[in-house]
């Protein structure tokens, strides 16, 4: 059964979730791209590999789809944005580049 956010994420932005009970992740399917939009899990969990789990999730999906890269955004102003970096680089996302506070990484699948 989808969560009442999953349906307000997909009726409100177009996005899909890949969501447990600790924590959850959205992304957006367009052209060749694979958009991973918004990270969340618990703090206790956090470290636990699930956030890779969900990652690699997605990244079937976007090969399923016929994607041919992921890409990701860390904001470096907001708080957890040097672990939100760390992370990405490394599931293996490269910098890509950057426009005033957002940083944009891609992952080629």
């Amino acid at each position: 059964m989808k969560s009442l956010y999953s349906k307000y994420i997909k009726e409100r932005e177009g996005k899909e979730i890949i969501e447990s009970g600790i924590g959850f992740m959205t992304y957006k399917i367009k052209g060749d791209e694979c958009y991973v939009a918004d990270v969340y899990i618990e703090p206790e969990f956090r470290k636990s590999g699930i956030a890779s789990e969900m990652c690699s999730k997605i990244e079937k999906i976007a090969r399923e789809r016929g994607c041919k890269f992921l890409t990701g955004t860390v904001t470096p102003s907001l708080e957890g944005a040097n672990v939100s970096l760390i992370s990405q680089l490394n599931y293996g996302f490269k910098l890509h580049s950057c426009i005033n506070d957002f940083i944009i990484l891609k992952k080629d699948l």
